[in-house]
């Protein structure tokens, strides 16, 4: 604002060139992106981490517009935040900025002369023209918010039906309701959405349902509203850390593995089902877990029925084929293993499924044994527990693939959500963790390969800037402050400063040679020019491509005599001291050698012009 008063007022506008827009603009940015770290902006349309940047984006540029005395512009930059600021909150430092940014437009226009001279009818105009701007920034900003709510129940609702039919839905480790559609397509997006470091560790857990009614999963409201505590640590007190760094929101979940005795960096709660709810938002989080992996999960009371509930037409079905499945074993945990080795040898893994037939979806993928994703194979091997009268239930979470060679750190992406199963075995008192998916042929058909030294470079270098950017976006000053006090930072700075210096050095260089070329006293290029036009016109001699200076001075002295080598030989000397020496050359200097070369040329043109007339 001071800097567009300056110029507003100084008599003196800068050029509105796209290289200072684009600076402006960005600074602009950048301070709205670091003031969400001060005062963090309400929700609306538009989330906050874009809308703070977007703010100042406009600020920046709005501001140098009208330094630049662009006034129409300044006022649309104008008018558009106040649009994007129409959502939030309405606050005295709201109300100021859009004042000061009027204020600094007027004063551009009128340091113009545009108001002085414009009279009643201009300054009307300008009146109405802002008036119109107000209303209409009033009227959408009354319409968003009236008509949110509808918005959102409309065109949100019809979306979510609509990905609920085509199988398109969220992430799978982040549902609360799990469908089972005849037909879906499973997940493959490679979204990163947080990091781990620790382990190693195979799952995590994020959700946990235990009803089950044929066409969906859904965690019961016993379930899920349950209070709950971490288990203490063993007898042995050995834990090993586990750190999770989310770069993008997840939930009100926190995944974690079985066997979680410790969390820190994130308030959370212990739900049913050993589930860790936070309500937070965990993007730019760190999450510190401790665990004792071979611990498991705590045991707790045999299950009621409602964890044998299976729709009578699917148990009827899978009661036909489990007899020779479950053959031979004994024992809860047997028959658990025996299902889960059933499709691991059986089964191909695809994310399109397509269990249409007759009966039950699940009993089409076990009688026909067809293609399909974790969500099928965990539902389809729950049923078989629940109607071989094992308490079975479905987890939702991840699964953390191969650490980075570099690293050491698991990076989690959409594609990595899963569905697995936990039976409750009365011979160990608890629920086991069994995984009815065929792990090879999923491998395959997500395209997941170890990836090489050069690929492990690159995922290091993208988890460094998702980290980077995840943290800035969380804590802006923080960030800043980290950044600061880093020496991998200061080192980049000090290569940078290096680099400029050395690009100074060689522009120096360069610029020494671009004058070597091209004189930069006007006067002194003058001069030069009118000496060689005067060996064009006088002696019929101009300077070939590769051709010095004493170059051109000897074939003057072979065609014109001695003494008009003695002076152009006196002006080049004097000229390549003025030019390179660092020596001023004076007017007379200069002037008379050329004078008298011009005259002895012309003398010498004349005297060759009578011999050869005497000679015809």
């Amino acid at each position: 604002l001071a800097a567009a008063l300056y110029f507003a007022w100084g008599g003196r506008a800068p050029r509105l060139t796209e290289p200072l827009l684009a600076l402006f603009g960005l600074a602009g940015a950048l301070a709205g992106y670091l003031a969400l770290g001060l005062s963090p902006l309400p929700a609306g349309p538009v989330p906050p981490f874009l809308l703070g940047p977007m703010c100042g984006l406009l600020v920046g540029v709005g501001l140098w517009c009208s330094a630049a005395r662009k006034t129409f512009y300044a006022w649309l930059f104008a008018w558009l935040l106040v649009v994007l600021s129409a959502h939030g909150a309405p606050s005295a430092p709201l109300y100021a900025t859009l004042a000061a940014m009027g204020a600094a437009t007027l004063a551009a226009a009128s340091a113009q002369g545009g108001l002085r001279h414009a009279g009643l009818r201009g300054l009307a105009s300008v009146a109405g023209f802002a008036a119109v701007l107000g209303a209409a920034s009033i009227a959408i900003a009354v319409g968003v918010q009236a008509s949110e709510g509808y918005l959102v129940e409309t065109i949100g609702g019809a979306l979510y039906r609509w990905a609920e039919r085509s199988g398109l839905r969220p992430s799978l480790g982040l549902q609360e309701l799990i469908a089972l559609p005849a037909r879906s397509t499973g997940q493959e997006s490679s979204r990163a959405l947080f990091e781990v470091a620790g382990g190693p560790v195979e799952r995590l857990r994020s959700v946990v349902l235990d009803r089950f009614d044929g066409a969906a999963w859904t965690t019961t409201p016993a379930l899920g509203e349950q209070k709950l505590a971490l288990p203490g640590r063993g007898p042995s007190g050995m834990t090993r850390p586990l750190e999770l760094f989310f770069f993008e929101p997840v939930g009100e979940r926190l995944p974690s593995p079985a066997g979680t005795v410790g969390v820190e960096g994130v308030a959370f709660e212990v739900r049913g089902g050993m589930v860790l709810r936070t309500f937070a938002n965990l993007a730019g989080a760190r999450a510190r877990l401790e665990l004792e992996p071979a611990r498991g999960l705590p045991a707790e009371p045999e299950p009621g029925a409602a964890l044998l509930e299976v729709p009578e037409e699917l148990r009827a079905a899978l009661l036909e084929l489990l007899p020779q499945i479950i053959a031979g074993a004994r024992s809860s945990r047997g028959r658990a293993q025996a299902i889960e080795r059933f499709f691991h040898a059986n089964f191909t893994y695809s994310l399109e499924a397509d269990l249409t037939g007759k009966g039950h979806p699940l009993a089409v993928l076990v009688r026909e044994r067809r293609p399909a994703y974790c969500i099928h194979f965990a539902s389809a091997m729950a049923a078989m527990l629940r109607s071989a009268g094992i308490p079975a239930r479905l987890v939702g979470g991840f699964l953390v693939e191969e650490p980075n060679r570099l690293t050491g750190r698991s990076v989690v992406r959409e594609r990595d959500a899963h569905a697995w199963v936990e039976a409750w075995l009365p011979e160990e008192g608890r629920f086991v963790a069994f995984d009815a998916t065929p792990m090879s042929t999923r491998e395959a058909a997500l395209g997941l390969e170890r990836s090489g030294a050069l690929g492990s470079l690159f995922g290091a270098a993208g988890s460094w800037l998702r980290r980077a950017f995840s943290g800035l976006r969380r804590d802006p000053l923080g960030a800043l402050a980290a950044l600061g006090e880093s020496p991998v930072v200061w080192a980049l700075l000090a290569l940078l400063v290096a680099w400029w210096l050395k690009g100074r050095e060689g522009w120096r260089l360069a610029a020494r040679e671009r004058a070597a070329v091209s004189p930069r006293d006007p006067k002194l290029a003058a001069w030069r020019a009118r000496y060689l036009k005067l060996l064009d016109r006088a002696a019929r001699l101009s300077p070939k491509p590769s051709e010095t200076d004493d170059e051109l001075l000897e074939r003057l002295r072979a065609e014109h005599g001695e003494a008009a080598w003695r002076l152009a030989s006196l002006l080049t000397e004097r000229y390549r001291q003025a030019r390179f020496g660092g020596r001023a050359a004076t007017a007379e200097e200069l002037e008379a050698p050329l004078a008298a070369l011009e005259s002895l040329l012309r003398a010498s043109r004349q005297s060759r012009a009578g011999r050869r007339s005497e000679a015809r």
